[in-house]
C-alpha cells in the first residue's frame, strides 16, 4: 500500500511489473533515509515522448511509527532470497511454504497478479474499512487528501501522473 500511497502506483499492472531496482534506498545530506521510485513505462508514460514526471517520488522514514516505510523495506530486504535483490528481480515475491533458519520468508517466484491485486482489499477488510477497495482506491484517497488540503493541481499532477490540469481538476470536482 505504501507504493501506491507514496509513489502513485495505480494499477495491478504497475505493481506486477515493479522491479527491485525501481525503488532505491537513499539518504539526504543530513542523513535522513528515504526510498525513491524511478518510474518506468506506464499506461500514460509509454516512452513515445519525453514527457516524464517533474520529480522522482520519495517516501521518507517515519521513525516514530512502528510501520515506518524504511524499516519495512529493510525487513523486506532481509527476508528476500539473497539472489532476488538484483535490479531486474520482481519487487513482490511469493511467500515461501517453509520458513527456514535463514529467516527468508519469500520464494524466488514473483507474486501472482491476482494475489497482488487482492492485497489492498484484504488489508482494508482486516482494518475494518468497509466496501471493496483496490490500488486505485488508495491512489484516489491520496489525491483526495491533497485536494482537501488545497494543494494546487499543478503540484498534485507530478505525483498522480495526470498529464494535464483538466484531468486532475476533474478529480478535484468529483471529490468536493
Amino acid at each position: 500500500m505504501n507504493n501506491t500511497l507514496h509513489f502513485g502506483l495505480r494499477s495491478r499492472e504497475e505493481h506486477t511489473t515493479l522491479r527491485w531496482g525501481d525503488i532505491q534506498m537513499k539518504a539526504t545530506t543530513d542523513g535522513q533515509q528515504y526510498l525513491e521510485h524511478t518510474e518506468r513505462i506506464t499506461k500514460t508514460r509509454n516512452g513515445a515522448n519525453l514527457d516524464t514526471r517533474a520529480f522522482q517520488a520519495k517516501m521518507f522514514a517515519d521513525t516514530g511509527n512502528p510501520r515506518c516505510p524504511i524499516q519495512t523495506y529493510k525487513q523486506f530486504l532481509r527476508r528476500r532470497p539473497e539472489d532476488m535483490v538484483a535490479d531486474d528481480c520482481p519487487f513482490y515475491l511469493g511467500f515461501s511454504r517453509q520458513i527456514k533458519d535463514d529467516g527468508v520468508w519469500f520464494s524466488r517466484q514473483a507474486l501472482g497478479k491476482n494475489t497482488l491485486s487482492s492485497f489492498v482489499n484484504k488489508m482494508c477488510e482486516d482494518g475494518g474499512i468497509q466496501g471493496r477497495k483496490t490500488n486505485h482506491s488508495v491512489r484516489k484517497t491520496t489525491i483526495t487528501a491533497l485536494v482537501h488540503e488545497d494543494i494546487p493541481d499543478t503540484r498534485i499532477m507530478p505525483l498522480s501522473g495526470h498529464k494535464n490540469v483538466q484531468s486532475c481538476s476533474s478529480w478535484a470536482d468529483i471529490m468536493t
